[in-house]
């Protein structure tokens, strides 16, 4: 009986170092028996912990924390995760002569391995998008060989990346299997816009077309599955047509907090039940409607 009070101890003593947040206690090994591997196991999971909590605070830094304005244009996302870190990934980066790049990502499955792709891309980007500021094709295929040659197919990424011109109006974009944007007119009708391709990290031969996209007075939102995918309480999915419906609807409300009414409409939809994906969603809307 007194063999296990103090293990009892030290458990109480591990638990109230991770409400703590404090990762590296670890609990006394004093055995190789049951209850000794039960001590490692429990010490392994708090190092898991600390891995986590490192990478939650380093994916926070990846991603824009509030809109962005670029001439008569404001950029905002949003990103919902399911678990504390996750794959999806997007940001906003400034250009010369007014450009920006809007990149938006989602690498396949979900924990650290997911969020370390996305650091990886985000550095990427970074550098490349500076590097061809007007050719989003060529950026992609180095992040594909980039993918290829650090990950080697362990892990695969969907991707748009435009280069918003405020200036002329439009979007010169390229995708890598990423969910088709909409694109909202003045009248707002939301349509898709085409962009087949393939995901980065898959084929060492990768091509995206390159498409440009007059913006002119209408609002462009990109997506990711998550939001299609999500199901309500009957297992029914949201899917492409409510999602359409979902868009027109925030637009005719003509609220500031286009995306916040478009998130509503999915949870609406799905209920109590939780998102089986991350979500995110970004826009980029005419000043002229603000």
């Amino acid at each position: 009986m007194h063999r296990f009070l103090l293990p009892v101890r030290d458990l109480t003593d591990g638990l109230a170092a991770i409400r703590a947040k404090d990762f590296a206690w670890r609990l006394p090994v004093r055995s190789g028996d049951e209850l000794g591997r039960l001590g490692q196991a429990f010490n392994e999971a708090i190092a898991k912990l600390r891995d986590l909590e490192i990478a939650q605070a380093v994916q926070a830094d990846l991603l824009p924390q509030k809109s962005q304005r670029f001439g008569t244009y404001e950029v905002t996302g949003v990103n919902i995760m399911t678990q504390l870190v996750g794959g999806d990934y997007f940001d906003f980066i400034p250009l010369p002569h007014g450009l920006a790049a809007i990149v938006m990502g989602d690498v396949s499955g979900h924990g650290v391995s997911a969020a370390l792709v996305t650091a990886m891309a985000k550095a990427a980007f970074s550098i490349l998008c500076p590097r061809f500021p007007d050719k989003p094709e060529e950026v992609l295929a180095w992040v594909n060989h980039e993918l290829l040659t650090q990950v080697k197919r362990a892990k695969m990424m969907t991707c748009f990346l435009g280069i918003l011109d405020p200036q002329s109006d439009r979007i010169i974009c390229a995708n890598a299997g990423q969910s088709y944007p909409f694109l909202v007119g003045p009248g707002g009708k939301a349509e898709m816009v085409r962009l087949p391709s393939n995901p980065l990290g898959v084929r060492s031969k990768f091509t995206s077309p390159r498409e440009v996209i007059a913006l002119a007075g209408r609002t462009f939102i990109l997506y990711s599955d998550g939001l299609v995918e999500a199901v309500n309480d009957r297992d029914q999915m949201f899917g492409y047509e409510a999602l359409t419906r979902a868009v027109e609807q925030a637009i005719a409300s003509r609220s500031e907090d286009l995306v916040g009414q478009v998130l509503a409409r999915v949870r609406a939809f799905t209920g109590d039940v939780p998102w089986g994906d991350d979500v995110t969603l970004v826009v980029i809307r005419p000043l002229l409607h603000l």
